[in-house]
């Protein structure tokens, strides 16, 4: 048998326990599974080992823990929400750099571990990684739907904020998304421009790959994804015109 210390974890598989559900080491503020609420991260993970090579997801998993140490040592729980926001704003737009991509036919835009590497995303890919992020930190955050759009919410005692990912998460109010994006008041808070749970804005990102795969020509695989996004979400208008 080795001795105990002659084994050497790489870096990351470190990483990778440290944002293990089950590994102690990731603190109170860990993201716990529910019954019917799924850790993001996880489902995020699982989703994109089917587009990813291990070393790819590898270094997506470093890119990850160092993000979530970092703002861990910038917001505590006495922060007002929007100086949570604004911490977790001035890292990912402005220390990483993150650019906003509208293009929905490039797969690497809608996926976490690209939109990190790649330091680019489209609204979908950027709004999943501010929401694990805001998961991992114990911050009340949900995925928001307006037609071929999505962006985050934070509920606050005080109200929801809302936070445009296109626009370096600036706050926007309601308002905003209904005049953009021509919204009928019957839509407004039951199909759009409500908080989505965790397994509806899975649903979105499932959604956004079957356009993905669709615009480049692929007319079978966004079928599956086409139908287990309608699985998880039920109300999403575009995806059943996707589906004819």
């Amino acid at each position: 048998m080795c001795p105990l210390n002659s084994y050497k974890r790489p870096v990351w598989l470190v990483a990778f326990l440290l944002l293990s559900p089950s590994y102690p080491g990731l603190s109170s503020q860990q993201a716990v599974a529910s019954e019917n609420e799924p850790i993001l991260r996880d489902e995020i993970y699982q989703i994109a080992q089917e587009f990813y090579s291990e070393e790819k997801l590898g270094q997506f998993r470093i890119s990850y823990t160092s993000i979530i140490q970092q703002l861990r040592l910038r917001i505590n729980p006495a922060m007002s929400p929007i100086a949570a926001i604004q911490s977790i704003n001035d890292y990912i737009f402005g220390e990483l750099d993150m650019a906003y991509e509208k293009s929905q036919d490039n797969i690497d835009n809608a996926l976490v571990p690209s939109v990190l590497i790649k330091k680019q995303g489209n609204c979908i890919g950027i709004a999943t990684l501010y929401l694990m992020i805001a998961e991992d930190l114990g911050l009340s955050l949900h995925g928001v739907a307006a037609p071929n759009h999505f962006f985050s919410r934070f509920m606050t005692e005080d109200g929801p904020i809302n936070i445009e990912l296109a626009d370096d998460g600036n706050i926007h109010p309601d308002s905003d998304y209904v005049e953009r994006y021509k919204i009928p008041g019957d839509l407004i808070g039951t199909v759009y421009l409500r908080a989505l749970s965790k397994r509806e804005t899975l649903g979105y990102v499932r959604a956004n790959l079957g356009v993905a795969f669709y615009k480049r020509g692929d007319l079978n695989k966004p079928i599956a994804f086409f139908e287990a996004s309608l699985k998880e979400t039920g109300d999403q208008p575009e995806t059943y015109s996707n589906l004819g």
